[in-house]
């Protein structure tokens, strides 16, 4: 059974000690690979030791069911790449005798550029992912709030957009063009 959990807003869960924030998307096929994969990683989440830099994870599911959007937050590169050396592969080796076959396409490394929150109470149904070219975009009219991270590698900026919910996004004024755009629904934090 999937227990649903409350959805928090961004500048909610932004930890101020954060130092790298990391977006991954695992993509897994189907809907149920997804939720299957996704309590597999909060299993090992929540009854494995944290590493002190650890400050927060949510994920995030593919509105299509296809993939899951990890949004981790870190004190400092050094403290998560010591744990990707020392812990993630025996977490992610017991993920995959659960699911196997997760495409992993890579980690987003960034810092957070800048928030704008048009909205603070309201209800956020969809996050929508956007790669863009400048990390100085306005916001589109309807969101209620964008987070700009910028990439630590000098790569594209990630806007995470929410949206109280599909309707409101498909309603605001069209794509950005040539971005590339992933909409998801919050899961859970681990």
């Amino acid at each position: 059974m999937t227990i649903k959990h409350p959805t928090p807003r961004l500048h909610e869960i932004i930890r101020p000690r954060t130092g790298t924030f990391l977006l991954s998307r695992w993509g897994t096929g189907t809907p149920d690979r997804t939720r299957a994969a996704a309590e597999a990683i909060a299993e090992e989440w929540t009854t494995g030791a944290k590493p002190e830099g650890h400050l927060a994870q949510h994920m995030y599911l593919d509105v299509d069911g296809t993939g899951i959007l990890h949004y981790a937050q870190w004190r400092s590169d050094e403290e998560h790449l010591e744990f990707a050396r020392a812990l993630r592969p025996a977490v992610i080796s017991r993920v995959d005798r659960l699911v196997p076959g997760i495409e992993r396409p890579g980690l987003r490394r960034t810092r957070l550029h800048r928030s704008v929150v048009t909205d603070a109470t309201s209800a956020a149904g969809i996050l929508a992912v956007t790669t863009l070219a400048t990390p100085d975009p306005e916001p589109r009219p309807g969101a209620l709030a964008a987070h700009v991270h910028a990439g630590t590698d000098g790569g594209p900026a990630v806007e995470l957009a929410e949206w109280a919910d599909l309707a409101a996004y498909e309603a605001a004024a069209g794509e950005r063009p040539g971005a590339d755009v992933r909409l998801y629904t919050y899961y859970r934090a681990v």
